[in-house]
């Protein structure tokens, strides 16, 4: 099964072989990896780069996929700005579900978030242990006080993380080109630590423009991406716009795939 049909899946992609499916699922499945529902989506379930992924070899050249074949207690670090609660949004729910999912299968998730009134600096939420960083109150300089403060914090969290995986959600920027510059270093801290690292696509750039590298902050914006192991995109046309760019990082999530029903292909 597939969250989309085989006739509107975006040409750049590969429709997945039931026949090489059976194979890769016998050959990983006593491995602690093919079991996993949503590590089976992200790597292989909807979306695969068109001629971009050796089956052979899969399990040895990508970082990704590495973290996880072998390793039934991967250790995932979520590095956002924004958590909810208090924070809402449309992508940042979508990733916390497939976090917690995999919580429930045994894996580890940390959460490294801002410090916001009301809340303690460390909390667990659902399996997810959540971490907030010193709390600064808003004013003048407080706005831009408080991303600074979060930031140095962030990373020197993650270099003293052993995270197998580095999930990469919203960064401490004030502008579009400060962020950028935020996600480069935080990305570049977890490839640092040999952790492989992924980030979500789930708003085209523009009307003309699915996934661009163009813009304000291009330069960073490019930078960040080169360093960055896997792009989900969320919808085939997302996932297309990516895999245009960056065809051997690119992935469809497609919205809406629950992983208590999902199956690998068999």
């Amino acid at each position: 099964s597939s969250p989309v049909d085989q006739e509107s899946f975006p040409e750049c992609l590969e429709w997945p072989d039931p026949h090489r499916s059976q194979e890769w699922y016998e050959r990983y499945r006593g491995q602690g990896l093919a079991e996993e529902s949503w590590i089976w989506l992200f790597i292989q379930g909807a979306a695969i780069p068109r001629g971009c992924r050796n089956w052979a070899t899969v399990g040895k050249k990508d970082a990704f996929i590495s973290a996880f074949v072998g390793n039934p207690n991967v250790k995932i670090v979520l590095v956002t700005y924004t958590f909810w609660p208090p924070d809402f949004g449309g992508e940042l729910l979508h990733s916390i579900e497939r976090l917690r999912s995999l919580v429930r299968r045994g894996h580890c998730v940390d959460v490294l978030t801002s410090g916001r009134p009301g809340f303690s600096n460390e909390d667990e939420i659902e399996g997810l242990r959540v971490r907030r960083s010193p709390f600064i109150p808003k004013g003048r300089l407080g706005r831009a006080a408080g991303r600074v403060v979060y930031l140095g914090w962030a990373l020197r969290r993650m270099v003293q993380s052993d995270a197998n995986v580095v999930h990469l959600g919203s960064f401490p920027g004030l502008s579009l080109a400060s962020s950028w510059i935020a996600g480069w270093l935080l990305a570049g801290a977890a490839k640092r630590k040999g952790a492989a690292t992924v980030w979500v696509h789930s708003l085209a750039g523009s009307d003309g423009s699915v996934f661009s590298l163009e813009g304000r902050g291009a330069i960073w914006k490019r930078r960040f991406f080169h360093r960055v192991d896997r792009i989900v995109g969320v919808s085939p046309a997302l996932a297309k716009g990516v895999c245009q760019v960056f065809p051997e990082k690119g992935v469809g999530i497609t919205y809406g795939v629950r992983d208590d029903i999902f199956k690998p292909l068999k």
